[in-house]
């Protein structure tokens, strides 16, 4: 299957852009990290492999509305058990 092929198909039936589900993946995965796993800003960064601690920070804020500071530093939700 070629590239092309697979992110047409992708798209059909995820309805947006491999580029973008990744992008969105990561930045979920950093927003839970952030609020449990008390790694702080530039290790999940760089676990997310992000080598730009800036961009990482203006896509995290474009994502969620909030700096990954903000986040980090707000109450963490309640873990469903």
């Amino acid at each position: 299957m070629s590239k092309r092929y697979f992110a047409k198909r992708f798209k059909q039936f995820i309805g947006r852009s491999v580029k973008q589900f990744i992008i969105e993946s990561k930045l979920e995965r950093a927003d839970y990290l952030l609020r449990h796993s008390g790694m702080n800003v530039s290790e999940i960064a760089e676990a997310l492999e992000y080598n730009d601690i800036y961009f990482f920070s203006r896509q995290f804020k474009k994502h969620v509305g909030r700096t990954p500071s903000e986040v980090q530093n707000s109450q963490p939700f309640p873990v469903d058990r």
